[in-house]
This record gives C-alpha cells, structure tokens and sequence, in this order.
C-alpha cells in the first residue's frame, strides 16, 4: 500500500497593507515523500514560485493543468537525477482567498528505499522512518526559556 494524502490548502484573504515586504504565505521547503500533485483553484498566478538556476521563478497553472513537484525520496531513489523541488507560497495576491488540493504520494511506509543502480546488498532507507524524521524535524518546537 502506498502513502497517499491529500490536504486542502486554504489561505485567507488578507489586507494588502497588512502584508509585509517580503511575507511568504508558506515558507520555502522541499516535500519530503515521491511525488505531489497540486490543483490550484484557478489558472494563471498560483502564487506559487519554485528556486530554479538560483532565482525564485514563479509557477502560472494553465486550466485544467496540474502541478508536480518531485520528493526527496525521488531524489534519493533516482541517485540525485531527480532533485527534490524547493518551493513557496508568496502573498503575489493577498486580497483573494485562495485554495489548493495537493495530494502526496510515496511508497509504502515499510518498504526499503534503495538508489537505482546500488550495487545488490546495498542497505537503504525505509520510506516511514524517512518521512517521520522529517515530520519531526518540521514540527520540532522551540525550547521554552
């Protein structure tokens, strides 16, 4: 059984002069499974941008498109070939409410996951100790003073 999800993004609207230069709506992160899905609530300017050739490049969604971002368990499975998409969300039009459907997908929680081309033997990692590592690592609070 693969690890599948599939989360509803909303971000609410939001007064342009209560935006601050350089405010993100969703920081710059890579997702840490295969591959993710995004349907975006309509077509041109999803707010979305994606580190490309060292600049931020924003992403316009055509109608009826979808969005794939590559995980880290890609980019591991794949020996690197695949690179694992750093991304954000930017206030590009605060004023607009905006939805989107990512779906996540993965391998099964327990399957070992090895480079294509590893010598036979080679150990791996298990795809649910990868991604609790790095749910941990997300949702680490900060120590209390």
């Amino acid at each position: 059984n693969a690890s599948l999800a599939l989360r509803l993004a909303h971000y609410p609207a939001i007064n342009p002069s209560d935006v601050a230069p350089g405010q993100q709506r969703y920081g710059s992160h890579v997702d840490y499974e295969g591959f993710t899905i995004l349907a975006v609530e309509e077509p041109g300017d999803t707010g979305l941008e994606v580190w490309l050739n060292g600049a931020w490049n924003k992403v316009s969604c055509p109608a009826d498109g979808l969005i794939v971002n590559v995980g880290e368990l890609i980019t591991y499975w794949s020996g690197g070939r695949w690179k694992a998409t750093l991304h954000r969300v930017v206030n590009s039009h605060p004023e607009r409410p905006r939805f989107s459907l990512p779906f996540f997908s993965g391998p099964n929680l327990k399957a070992e996951v090895v480079p294509i081309g590893s010598p036979p033997g080679t150990r791996g990692i298990l795809a649910g100790e990868h991604l609790q590592r790095q749910l941990d690592r997300s949702n680490t609070k900060p120590a209390k003073l």
